[in-house]
């Protein structure tokens, strides 16, 4: 995996939890080939945010560059905060990845987090897990288990319909995923 330590990233950053805002720390020599080295980075960096905001496709993420290696931040932060490197995805409840305040992170499987996932921005049906084919048809789809259930309709509310069911019988689906509630 790596070799970032705790130790080792509290001497670099200062996370807050409630903020999820995370700062440069003043870093120590041994971060450094040299003392030139040293006072260069800790007069450019230390003191302010650390990270950046980066959006690829469809997907928004929150990123860290530590010693010329890039991780995302959700990540970093759950180290710094457990110790531990997070065993599975690091969900965001709130489905802002941007959003890295502690109480919105949670270390969740896959399937977990895809039953927490907002729908795309490129969505045309308007309906997380339901799209609109080029001849104007739906196909709609849910998770059951690791499985994906799929199935095409001739209009939306059908789609609308599998879906909703599917999800219901399933079950772990956050209570507004996508814009389909469970009533």
């Amino acid at each position: 995996m790596t070799d970032l330590t705790q130790k080792y990233l509290k001497e670099c950053i200062e996370y807050n939890p409630e903020t999820g805002l995370i700062t440069w720390r003043n870093r120590p020599l041994h971060h450094f080939k040299d003392a030139i080295r040293k006072k260069s980075w800790n007069n450019k960096h230390a003191g302010k945010k650390a990270g950046c905001v980066y959006t690829y496709k469809l997907y928004t993420f929150s990123y860290i560059r530590i010693n010329k290696k890039l991780y995302t931040a959700s990540r970093v932060i759950w180290l710094y905060m457990t110790g531990d490197w997070p065993e599975h995805h690091i969900d965001h409840i709130d489905r802002d990845s941007t959003n890295n305040r502690w109480e919105n992170l949670r270390d969740v499987p896959q399937s977990i987090n895809l039953k927490n996932k907002t729908k795309y921005k490129n969505n045309t049906s308007g309906y997380t897990g339901i799209r609109e084919t080029k001849n104007g048809r739906y196909i709609a789809n849910y998770l059951d288990e690791d499985k994906r259930r799929y199935r095409t309709f001739d209009d939306l509310q059908s789609a609308i319909e599998f879906r909703r069911k599917g999800i219901r019988e399933v079950g772990g689906y956050t209570i507004d995923h996508g814009g389909l509630s469970h009533d």
